[in-house]
């Protein structure tokens, strides 16, 4: 997103919007091809996707664009993705899980930090490594960033695949008519790319799928 901003040449908020959500490589590049033209229809006056992230990504309250980026962040990734992963995944369990970094007091401080010793040079989260770093070894404060990653391109080629195939391409999936088969089957085989990153968007799909049955059908 930083790059992004360095290179714009449209001044609009709004495309600052469509970056930030194109920075989550998911399915959003690839709705033309993967909605069928009914969908395509039904969403045809729906309000733009930019609408969701638009109002955090313009000069207000969060001055600078650092902290613009984290206010977006912790609105969307954060509430509506990560804590609600982790809510509904430890309920499960009869747990009550807490996430420390998104305590009121701490995010409140968080923002009024200068974003030099925020984002110091390349290197992220600069005062927070430096504030521990006394308590946990070097190896683990200054390790590159790393996602959580889930092994779904193995488990779509592998355990999963006869569900994938039978639940994408069956007849309940082909009556709904959201998604393109034709798009769905190049996705399943691994078509169109030299390193793979359909199975992110399988998974998507998949689950998309398996909650429409649940809750809808």
């Amino acid at each position: 997103m930083i790059i992004h901003e360095l290179h714009r040449d449209d001044p609009s908020p709004l495309a600052r919007a469509d970056a930030y959500l194109e920075s989550y490589r998911k399915c959003l590049a690839d709705l033309p091809v993967l909605l069928t033209p009914s969908a395509h229809a039904e969403l045809a006056g729906a309000p733009p996707l930019t609408d969701h992230v638009a109002p955090y990504l313009r000069q207000g309250r969060m001055h600078g664009l650092l902290n613009q980026l984290l206010h977006t962040n912790l609105r969307t990734k954060g509430a509506h993705h990560i804590l609600t992963k982790v809510e509904r995944l430890t309920a499960a369990s009869a747990l009550e899980g807490r996430a420390p970094l998104f305590d009121r007091a701490v995010v409140d401080h968080a923002f009024r930090i200068p974003a030099r010793w925020k984002l110091n040079g390349t290197v992220e989260k600069w005062i927070l490594k430096e504030a521990v770093r006394d308590l946990l070894s070097a190896t683990i404060v200054d390790r590159p960033k790393s996602g959580m990653l889930v092994p779904v391109q193995q488990w779509l080629h592998g355990p999963l695949r006869e569900l994938s195939e039978d639940l994408l391409l069956g007849p309940s999936a082909r009556a709904r008519d959201l998604f393109r088969q034709d798009t769905i089957r190049s996705w399943l085989r691994g078509d169109g790319t030299l390193l793979p990153r359909q199975g992110g968007k399988l998974w998507l799909v998949l689950t998309l799928e398996l909650w429409l049955r649940s809750f809808v059908d």
